[in-house]
């Protein structure tokens, strides 16, 4: 048996074990958005990668799970190209308005050598963070081979969800006067320990479909009762059990979700949950997890009535007011005309897009695109962006094709799950930069990994 939040096996796991206290403690220093902290968790993450080679070599991962990591390998070696020296005639050929930049910026000469990198050291900096996601989704994804652990790297996520959610509520009500986690004094509204609102509202996105999913598997709901008494019966032990759990966690993460004033977060969140049962019906035979609909619409309801809109009413009032984030993507698409191939080098956006910026944008620094697939583009090229996107694209598939064959009513709820958040979080990249943030980024690789796991583990595991 288990606790109601967390496997006891795994405690008796120890390199799993700090896997999953990595990731729970990604979003605690600012959603790691700070050079220590995310060095923090990538040196966590080489070192169990280390210790799991030395102690098991290179496993193979799971047949749906072997393309994808393939792809991702190649995209990483890609972005390792962008830090190697070359002569000058090379990267003009390759890239011209790189070699423009080094000829008439800084005189170059023919002979001399650069990197295809702008910015080199950012460009450094952004390989090792994506080097520390694909190390996440390969030792989950290898590792997430028993019941237990697919169960518990769910519970860890809804866990760590529902503390963001009450710190920030916490915050949010008594005037953020004692911020748990020291933030920019001009960040008041409810942001958790993120410091900005909007990548608070992308971990909602990622941990409040997994608490849903936690709810669908309670075994007992969904039975055909008959008579009056059983039906009590079930209630019953649905509110004594974890099952009230999940539901008070939740309320406590839409209300905390919509007080964060996130449009696009809350937009995507409803599109991905509305896609998810789409496919539960396209499915066919039993639709166990549509009886919890009512459920879900009540808590939403009840989160809407709780907080009036708030914050999010505002924004939603503000439609067509903000200008900036429209002006930063023109101004990027002026920069995908002139580095459409190759880019201008992985986390060389903050670098290259003063060079670019109108000057309606004023003197205020933007170091993103505010579209994650724009400024992969920029910073990648089309190759960069092509091999991430068939990476992330094929395992998403390959969720949504389990979903459609499991039986399994855990594994169907994880994949559910697992399948809403990182299609919300993806929507959500349209008008954000949620993949950005190590921890939202992290936690989205250790989605795919747990989605593509209950996508061809054995009903039996």
């Amino acid at each position: 048996m288990s606790f109601p939040f967390f496997p006891r096996a795994l405690i008796a796991e120890p390199r799993f074990f700090a896997l999953l206290a990595l990731l729970a403690w990604a979003p605690v220093p600012l959603g790691s958005n700070r050079t220590w902290a995310w060095a923090l968790l990538a040196c966590g993450v080489f070192l169990l990668l280390a210790l799991f080679f030395l102690r098991h070599g290179a496993v193979p991962p799971p047949v749906a799970a072997r393309w994808p990591l393939t792809l991702l390998l190649i995209w990483l070696a890609w972005l390792a190209c962008y830090l190697l020296p070359l002569p000058l005639g090379v990267i003009d050929l390759v890239s011209p308005a790189t070699a423009m930049v080094y000829r008439y910026a800084l005189g170059s000469s023919p002979s001399s050598w650069h990197t295809l990198s702008l910015d080199p050291g950012a460009s450094l900096d952004a390989w090792l963070r994506s080097a520390c996601y694909v190390g996440i989704f390969y030792l989950l994804v290898v590792q997430l081979n028993r019941r237990e652990r697919r169960r518990g790297l769910a519970v860890a996520l809804v866990a760590v969800g529902g503390l963001e959610a009450v710190l920030g509520l916490a915050d949010f009500f008594t005037g953020n006067i004692h911020t748990f986690v020291p933030k920019p004094a001009w960040r008041v509204d409810l942001s958790g320990s993120f410091v900005n609102r909007n990548h608070f509202a992308g971990f909602m996105e990622l941990a409040l479909p997994m608490t849903v999913a936690l709810l669908f598997a309670k075994s007992e709901f969904g039975r055909d009762h008959s008579g009056w008494k059983a039906a009590i019966r079930t209630l019953s032990r649905f509110l004594l059990g974890t099952g009230a759990l999940w539901v008070g966690l939740l309320l406590i993460m839409a209300t905390a979700l919509i007080l964060s004033g996130s449009r696009g977060g809350v937009f995507a969140l409803v599109l991905a949950f509305a896609l998810g049962f789409f496919l539960l019906i396209m499915r066919g035979g039993e639709h166990r997890e549509l009886r919890w609909l009512p459920v879900l619409l009540a808590v939403a309801v009840g989160a809407l009535l709780w907080t009036g809109s708030g914050p999010l009413g505002k924004k939603l009032s503000e439609i067509g007011l903000e200008n900036n984030r429209d002006l930063i993507r023109q101004v990027s698409w002026n920069i995908v005309k002139d580095y459409p191939l190759i880019g201008t080098g992985p986390g060389s956006f903050r670098s290259v897009f003063p060079l670019y910026k109108d000057r309606e944008l004023g003197a205020r620094f933007y170091d993103h695109a505010h579209n994650d697939y724009l400024e992969v583009w920029v910073e990648q090229g089309i190759v960069g962006l092509g091999l991430l996107t068939a990476a992330v694209g094929s395992l998403l598939l390959a969720m949504v094709r389990g979903l459609r064959h499991r039986r399994d009513p855990l594994y169907r709820s994880l994949l559910f799950g697992s399948l809403v958040a990182c299609l919300s979080l993806s929507a959500h990249a349209l008008v954000d930069f949620n993949w950005q943030i190590p921890a939202n980024a992290a936690w989205f690789f250790a989605l795919l990994a747990l989605g593509v796991s209950c996508a061809q583990g054995r009903e039996a595991d």
